[in-house]
């Protein structure tokens, strides 16, 4: 299954990958910037950048559960263990941690300007920043930015990130 978020529409596209199809169009928050499927698969998370919210969308369904996040511009949503999200709110310098079975925001992080692009790898999570190229290091069982690094020039629209694991750890 792939699922894809639809900025201009309101909605997520579900497409088939087995015979290339879409196989549902399901309405979500207002402008979702990004979107995430839980580990089984079976739902759909998106960060909806026009009204503050979270999108938990059942794929098999299609019900929506809209979640507040108490910040400004969402953007970027990547899953973590337990039935958690991590999303950047880029108008408000934090990282917004959801519960996604209570529906509710469990705490907000504090990180440098406009955040974005988030990745997860254990227990860090890795966000880029737009306008200054910059990368945070979040520790999370401390909840706390460990360190933010410089990209180099040209970077300043940096939107998304993903790990490549498949090198190893050095």
């Amino acid at each position: 299954t792939l699922v894809a978020a639809n900025t201009f529409n309101n909605s997520i596209s579900v497409i088939r990958l087995s015979d290339v199809k879409l196989a549902a169009e399901i309405p979500v928050g207002n402008d979702p910037r990004s979107v995430a499927l839980t580990a089984d698969g079976g739902r759909a998370v998106t960060a909806n950048r026009a009204d503050g919210t979270l999108s938990v969308a059942d794929l098999t369904t299609q019900q929506v559960t809209t979640i507040p996040l108490n910040g400004v511009y969402p953007y970027g949503v990547v899953l973590g263990d337990d039935d958690i999200a991590y999303v950047s709110l880029e108008g408000s310098n934090a990282v917004a941690v959801v519960d996604l079975a209570t529906a509710r925001v469990v705490t907000t992080i504090p990180v440098p300007a406009a955040p974005a692009g988030l990745a997860k790898l254990g227990d860090f999570l890795y966000v880029t920043h737009f306008w200054s190229g910059q990368i945070s290091l979040i520790y999370l069982p401390d909840a706390r930015v460990v360190q933010t690094s410089n990209t180099g020039l040209d970077t300043s629209i940096s939107q998304g990130i993903e790990l490549d694991l498949t090198r190893g750890l050095a």
